[in-house]
């Protein structure tokens, strides 16, 4: 049974929600702290979710249910409920290898402070034609975006392939899956080698270590890095190089590190550093 208030578990006709925001008794409700964590829900929500209410609360919604958002990010959802007290929109839940799209809004509650309390989140299930439709659009959104990443990472090893610099693209197990040809070169290594992990093809445990780092932290972060790097090329000389690595996102769930570097061997010896 439902272990929401009262005043909650029939409807969400009451006098503290403006109009606009207005639920009907089949809709599937959920109550959660400022956190998101479940404080309650109904019938329906029990019904919608295949989770018994005694069963959920005190767990944090976003880790119990897999779903996402359509058009949105969770990130910037919940920063338009919390700037605007307000959120609506459709979202895809995944459920025993099933894709359900609903429609769900949330409602961001105030103490007579001003403080928030509490969020109230209601969910009702759309038309069947209206579920393929964003199940499509969705899917056609993540195609254009893979696309858009694809022709991006293109287009940089096209500009690489002429470029002086080296240049390099690393997958997140830290395989090398492109080398330009002054990369390859100064390496020793063939222009058809195809992908090479990292530890193939360098033997020093300092160099691989700070590879792998640096390309996790790119990982991690996002955020571009610049280091100053010193290895033997194919003939045993020390060269120097000031690198550059940054974020190539494919899509969601795949992401590359690339990088270039300028060689900097005659910048220090000018000035006396080596």
């Amino acid at each position: 049974s439902s272990t929401l208030p009262s005043a909650l578990s029939v409807s969400y006709r009451s006098a503290f929600l403006p109009a606009t925001q207005q639920t009907t008794a089949g809709d599937a409700v959920i109550t959660t702290d400022i956190n998101f964590t479940i404080t309650g829900l109904n019938d329906s929500a029990e019904a919608m979710y295949g989770y018994n209410a005694g069963d959920v609360i005190g767990i944090n919604l976003m880790t119990l249910l897999d779903f996402e958002l359509v058009g949105i990010s969770h990130k910037d959802a919940i920063e338009t409920l919390f700037k605007e007290g307000f959120w609506k929109g459709d979202l895809i839940y995944f459920h025993k290898k099933r894709k359900l799209v609903y429609n769900s809004s949330c409602t961001l509650m105030r103490d007579a402070t001003g403080n928030p309390t509490m969020i109230i989140i209601s969910t009702r299930t759309i038309s069947e034609k209206l579920r393929h439709e964003k199940l499509l659009a969705v899917e056609q959104s993540k195609l254009q975006s893979l696309l858009g990443s694809f022709s991006e990472t293109m287009l940089f090893r096209s500009f690489m392939k002429n470029s002086p610099t080296l240049g390099w693209i690393y997958d997140e197990t830290g395989t090398l899956v492109y080398g330009n040809p002054t990369f390859l070169d100064i390496l020793g290594l063939p222009p058809d080698m195809g992908k090479k992990n990292i530890a193939e093809f360098t033997s020093s445990p300092e160099v691989l270590n700070k590879i792998l780092k640096r390309n996790n932290q790119v990982l991690r972060t996002g955020q571009p890095i610049i280091t100053e790097d010193e290895f033997a090329d194919k003939n045993g000389v020390m060269r120097h190089y000031l690198s550059y690595c940054f974020l190539l996102p494919v899509s969601d769930h795949n992401k590359l590190v690339g990088g270039h570097a300028v060689e900097i061997t005659d910048t220090k010896k000018s000035r006396r550093e080596i």
